[in-house]
């Protein structure tokens, strides 16, 4: 994705503004859309990227970009993002394909409000809530395909354990997949109603269950 017109002012960490990067003599500048935000760096920390350190070429500046997810399925080189995305990285030497590997986590999202953990939100990005939902709608495709093949290939994603989640029509989307920690679900108030909801035969709240102390 690319910074919209007129560029946006984002603080940026260390010694850089909105697109450049200031340590680096000339300074590293583009136009594609990118913060400091959770970014390796070298030696104090998020976007303190003095060398040696995060040198990542000759002319990008270090930072967290983001991919279009509107392009997805756009081939190059014979190979779609999603293509590579399950086939390389997800299913490389160092994922999936390793049998010491059993599961995924997925920790950020691309939601109608913009990109999570972030600067990348529909101002700084210069979308329309409308063209943020269509963002937004092209990112959940492309990981409903990369849900379907973990399963397919006997893997899991944290993503897809129930921790309390509503069951929405659309399964795997925004404000319906399992939380980063678990629920408290079953209370001392509600624990012999809720022990009867979820202890039955062919239910689908056997993921992971918070029950209070005291509700044994």
């Amino acid at each position: 994705m690319h910074f919209p017109t007129p560029v946006p002012t984002i603080k940026q960490q260390n010694k850089a503004n909105t697109t450049c990067d200031l340590t680096f003599d000339p300074p590293r500048c583009s136009l594609l859309f990118h913060d400091s935000v959770q970014t390796p760096g070298f030696p104090h920390g998020d976007g303190d990227c003095a060398a040696p350190g995060c040198d990542v070429g000759k002319k990008l500046p270090i930072g967290a970009y983001l991919f279009n997810p509107a392009a997805a399925n756009t081939s190059v080189n014979g190979q779609t993002f999603t293509e590579w995305f399950i086939d390389d990285y997800l299913f490389g030497p160092y994922g999936g394909s390793n049998p010491n590997i059993s599961g995924f986590f997925f920790d950020d999202q691309f939601n109608p409000s913009g990109a999570t953990e972030s600067m990348g939100t529909l101002k700084n990005l210069g979308l329309s809530k409308a063209e943020g939902a269509k963002v937004s709608e092209a990112y959940w495709a492309y990981m409903n395909t990369v849900y379907a093949s973990l399963l397919k290939r006997g893997k899991f994603a944290w993503q897809l354990l129930w921790t309390g989640q509503p069951d929405c029509a659309y399964k795997y989307s925004y404000g319906c997949l399992g939380t980063t920690g678990t629920n408290l679900l079953v209370t001392q108030k509600n624990c012999a109603t809720s022990i009867r909801k979820f202890c039955t035969a062919g239910n689908i709240y056997m993921g992971l269950l918070g029950v209070a102390r005291g509700c044994y």
